[in-house]
């Protein structure tokens, strides 16, 4: 895969794990489109919904970028139910996630997406990368 920081070549989809990632990955954004910011692995599991709503919405008033985000739940539904409850409107769960057909009726009510293989949102991952 290529380095986006530094080839830097359009990357529509960054992995990010905390403000400081996500901040640089919307500055260093080059290309059309809306970025894409997708969380680590199961990362509403351990850090929580709320804080990645609140995250990605700071970096985006900081920066001035609009962006779309994924939130990460694995296989658990409580906190997908949540991550939808604070706003997040792009979860990754685990294909075989309990309730996974009553949380997209909820989810297709709130015009939020549900993505079950997080293959298909890979990009560049931001952790250890030197942003400027």
């Amino acid at each position: 895969m290529p380095d986006l920081w530094l080839s830097r070549k359009p990357m529509r989809i960054v992995t990010v794990h905390d403000l400081w990632s996500a901040k640089a990955a919307l500055r260093g954004w080059v290309g059309g489109g809306r970025p894409v910011l997708v969380s680590g692995e199961a990362a509403a599991l351990f850090a929580g919904c709320l804080w990645w709503r609140c995250m990605i919405d700071l970096a985006c008033a900081e920066t001035g970028i609009a962006c779309d985000d994924w939130l990460d739940c694995a296989d658990a539904p409580g906190q997908a139910m949540a991550a939808l409850r604070v706003g997040c409107r792009g979860l990754i769960v685990a294909p075989d996630m309990p309730g996974l057909a009553a949380l997209r009726a909820v989810a297709s009510g709130l015009g939020a997406r549900i993505a079950t293989d997080r293959d298909r949102l890979a990009g560049h991952d931001a952790a250890g990368s030197p942003f400027p």
